[in-house]
């Protein structure tokens, strides 16, 4: 009975135990599948939710502002990328053919082309001594009355200026009187008649006179050749006025860039009016008819700045009292150059691609300046040379003797240029309407 008893209770502590274990084992299940699963739940809707929202938010974005986007910058890229090219490569190129064009090559072309006859030009036409208080130099900022006036030096007791719509009126109101005027070292300080203007470098202006030859070096004077140098400065100057005396030459002084004071070489003399130039080496054509008609003058600043210095081929050549060649009057000058194939010396010729800073015009009478004593220690026949030489040059170039009181000129306009052809382009506003 107790063998039965104690296999009873082993059994059913045997099965206590299992129920225990089986209790065990199905809770640990419960918990696993009850934690498990909603985590791989909850993983499984945040990443669906994820993409979800990955694919709602971001394909739209995709669709809608990718294209967009896309179009834009590949329209903005092309349309700027094009047009920067487009117009620094069009402004570039046409700069570089203009330059060319306008001023070395075609220029080159067609000066060597035409030889003789050149019409283009380097600098343009200096305009500012265009008188009057209207005109067409004014209207296109190349001068104007106020600078002119403000400029302008004169001997009030010597002359009158009426200042004109379209031209100064000059009169004299005095003679000539040579103890007026004063010399110092051989140059002629004192004009008296003279219209000046001291101060031609200013910042009103931006052009400037350049004188020298107008194209290549010596022409017209000789042949141009592969190696003369080309120039292109102010070789000359045209004058339109009345000339209501009977004086037919007058004349300039100038000064040169760099220099202090009007000196003995920088004159411009025969400055030939009405009355025309000489035709043989005794005449000197100094007087003409007076006229009131306008007439147009232009004059090769290289040819006229010789004789009236004293120097070049001017009959006497240094204190030496040599003579050089016999030439002591403008026309065998003339000849003379086109002989030689160059002009006589003066600071013009010596000293070409200068400016002139200070302008003297001499409206009245031609002026000469070069004026030494003869020297004491040269032999008479020297002396004699000398003395006839000087003669002879004031003959030929200083007319001041002929101003009397009331004589009368008017000025339209001085300009200067590169060839006859573009000062004659120059047109005033009297000859515009004219």
């Amino acid at each position: 009975m107790k063998k039965f008893l104690s296999i009873l209770l082993s059994v059913m502590m045997i099965v206590s135990v299992l129920a225990i274990l089986a209790s065990c084992n199905g809770n640990e299940s419960t918990t696993t599948t009850a934690t498990n699963a909603p985590e791989t739940t909850t993983k499984a809707q945040e990443t669906t939710t994820a993409k979800t929202d990955t694919t709602t938010t971001q394909a739209p974005e995709t669709t809608t502002q990718a294209p967009v986007t896309t179009a834009a910058v590949t329209e903005t890229t092309t349309a700027k990328t094009t047009t920067a090219e487009t117009t620094t490569e069009a402004v570039v190129t046409t700069a570089t053919e203009v330059t060319t064009t306008a001023e070395v090559t075609t220029t080159t072309a067609e000066v060597t082309t035409t030889a003789k006859q050149v019409e283009t030009t380097t600098l343009p036409v200096f305009a500012r001594f265009d008188f009057g208080t209207k005109t067409y130099a004014e209207e296109n900022d190349l001068t104007s009355h106020e600078y002119l006036i403000g400029e302008l030096k004169y001997d009030d007791s010597a002359l009158y200026i009426d200042f004109s719509d379209d031209y100064w009126d000059i009169y004299t109101v005095a003679p000539y009187d040579s103890s007026n005027v004063t010399w110092e070292n051989g140059a002629l300080k004192n004009m008296r008649f003279g219209v000046v203007f001291n101060d031609l470098v200013t910042f009103d202006f931006d052009d400037e006179i350049v004188h020298g030859w107008g194209s290549w070096a010596n022409y017209p004077y000789s042949q141009p050749t592969e190696t003369t140098e080309w120039h292109g400065t102010h070789q000359y100057m045209q004058v339109r006025m009345v000339n209501n005396t009977t004086n037919n030459i007058w004349g300039i002084r100038y000064i040169n860039t760099g220099d202090g004071t009007y000196y003995t070489t920088e004159v411009i003399g025969n400055l030939y009016l009405q009355g025309g130039e000489p035709t043989s080496s005794t005449d000197y054509r100094r007087t003409c008819t007076a006229s009131d008609a306008w007439a147009v003058y232009t004059y090769d600043l290289m040819m006229v700045g010789g004789i009236a210095a004293g120097r070049g081929w001017s009959a006497v050549s240094g204190k030496d009292g040599k003579i050089d060649d016999g030439v002591d009057n403008y026309y065998d000058q003339v000849q003379m150059s086109y002989a030689k194939g160059k002009v006589g010396g003066s600071n013009i010729s010596w000293q070409p691609k200068k400016g002139f800073t200070a302008l003297e015009f001499n409206f009245f009478g031609g002026v000469y300046t070069f004026e030494y004593d003869v020297d004491e220690k040269w032999d008479e026949a020297t002396k004699t040379a000398w003395e006839t030489a000087q003669n002879h040059l004031k003959e030929a170039c200083d007319t001041r003797e002929n101003i009397v009181a009331g004589m009368n000129v008017k000025v339209d306009y001085i300009i200067f240029g590169c060839s006859p052809e573009q000062c004659d382009a120059y047109k005033s506003f009297m000859e515009q309407n004219s």
